[in-house]
C-alpha cells in the first residue's frame, strides 16, 4: 500500500496496524508505551504491535497510558448480574464502577477498589507525583507505584499544585497539606486558596476576612504582605 510523502514513519506504522487489526477489533487505539487499546463485544484491553494480549479484553473500561500506567475500570453491577434477581436489577439506578491502575506489562498497580481517579484528556492526573483518588467517599493521594502515600480521610481535596502543595477538605473547613502527607495550614478555614505563580503563598478566608500564609505555612502580617507583592511585582 502506498502512502502519502507527507506522513511520519510513526503515522504510517499506525495505519498498517489499523489496517492489520481494525477487522479484528471494534476499535484500535494508536501504539503508545508499546500497546495499543483494543475494544471488542463492548470490552477494553490492550495488544502490542503483534497482536498478543497483553491485558486481557475483559474490562468495562480501559484509559490511555502515561508513564506505562493506565487507569482501568470494572462495572460491578455488571459483573453481579448472573447473581441478581431481575427486580433487584430494574431498582438499580446507577451502576457501580471501580478503577485502579494498571501497568503496560499487564500488571495491577493498585487493587480496583478506588470509585474515582484523578484524569486529564484520560490519562491519570499525576501532579507532583502524586494522583488524588477516592475511597469511601473519602480523598486521598498515590505514587505512580501504587502506594497510598496519603490515606483517603478527606471529605475533599484539590490536586497538588507545582510547588507541592494540596487543599483538603475536613468536615466544612479546609486545610493545606504537604506531599508527605503533613499539615501545612491548619483545616480550619471556610476557603483556601494557594498562588501557583513564581512566588507560592495562600490566601485563607474565615467571616469574609482574609489571611496570608506563605509556603511554610507562616501567617504573614500586612506588612510582610506588601513586601512579598512588591517582590513578586519586580
Amino acid at each position: 500500500m502506498e502512502y502519502s510523502k507527507n506522513l511520519t514513519r510513526k503515522e504510517i506504522e499506525q495505519s498498517e496496524l489499523d489496517r492489520k487489526f481494525g477487522e479484528v477489533y471494534e476499535s484500535v487505539g494508536e501504539l503508545r508505551h508499546g500497546l495499543m487499546i483494543v475494544e471488542r463485544d463492548e470490552k477494553f484491553g490492550a495488544i502490542d504491535k503483534n497482536g498478543k494480549i497483553i491485558i486481557p479484553i475483559k474490562y468495562w473500561y480501559l484509559n490511555d497510558f502515561y508513564k506505562k500506567v493506565a487507569v482501568i475500570c470494572v462495572n460491578e453491577t455488571e459483573e453481579m448480574a448472573d447473581e441478581m434477581e431481575l427486580e433487584e436489577w430494574l431498582a438499580i439506578e446507577e451502576d457501580v464502577i471501580k478503577q485502579g491502575l494498571i501497568n503496560n506489562k499487564g500488571n495491577l498497580v493498585t487493587p480496583i477498589k478506588y470509585d474515582d481517579i484523578a484524569m486529564e484528556y484520560c490519562l491519570p492526573k499525576f501532579r507532583s507525583g502524586l494522583l488524588k483518588v477516592k475511597l469511601d467517599g473519602l480523598y486521598g493521594f498515590i505514587n505512580i507505584d501504587g502506594e497510598e502515600i496519603i490515606p483517603p480521610t478527606y471529605d475533599d481535596a484539590r490536586d497538588f499544585s507545582k510547588h507541592g502543595f494540596a487543599q483538603v477538605k475536613k468536615g466544612e473547613k479546609w486545610g493545606v497539606i504537604n506531599t508527605a502527607g503533613e499539615i501545612v495550614i491548619d483545616i480550619k478555614h471556610e476557603q483556601i486558596w494557594e498562588n501557583d505563580g513564581k512566588i507560592c503563598y495562600f490566601i485563607a478566608t474565615n467571616n469574609l476576612k482574609c489571611e496570608w500564609y506563605d509556603h511554610s505555612g507562616k501567617f504573614l502580617s500586612n506588612d510582610e504582605v506588601d513586601k512579598m507583592l512588591d517582590k513578586k511585582g519586580k
